[in-house]
C-alpha cells in the first residue's frame, strides 16, 4: 500500500481537486486542486511544500521518504495531465479507490 496517500486524500481528495473529508467535514478550506490553483507549480516547488509544509499544510518529511515525495510529485503531475502514469505512478493511483485508500 501507499502510505503517503493517507496523507494526501483525506484533504486533497482522490483526484486532487481539494475535495477530501477534511474540508468536506470541517471549517478548514479546500486546498487548491492539483488541476487549477496549482496547475503551474514546478516541481521543484511541490517537493519543497512536502518537505517542509506551507500554509496549513504541515510538512510531511517524516511520513514519506524523499523518494516518496518525488513518487507524490510525479502522482501530482500525472493528475495534471503533465506526466504519463509510469509504473512508479500507476500503483499509487492504483491504491485509491472510490472507497478510500487499499488496505
Amino acid at each position: 500500500m501507499a502510505l503517503h496517500l493517507l496523507d494526501c486524500v483525506h484533504c486533497h481528495g482522490k483526484k486532487g481537486k481539494g475535495d477530501g473529508t477534511v474540508p468536506t467535514n470541517s471549517e478548514y478550506p479546500n486546498p487548491p486542486a492539483y488541476d487549477a490553483g496549482l496547475k503551474d507549480l514546478p516541481e521543484g516547488k511541490m517537493f519543497h511544500t512536502l518537505q517542509y509544509g506551507k500554509n496549513l499544510m504541515g510538512s510531511h518529511a517524516s511520513q514519506m521518504t524523499k523518494t516518496e515525495r518525488w513518487q507524490v510529485v510525479l502522482f501530482v503531475q500525472t493528475l495534471q495531465g503533465k506526466k504519463a502514469a509510469t509504473a512508479e505512478v500507476a500503483p499509487m493511483d492504483s491504491a485509491i479507490t472510490a472507497e478510500g485508500v487499499k488496505q
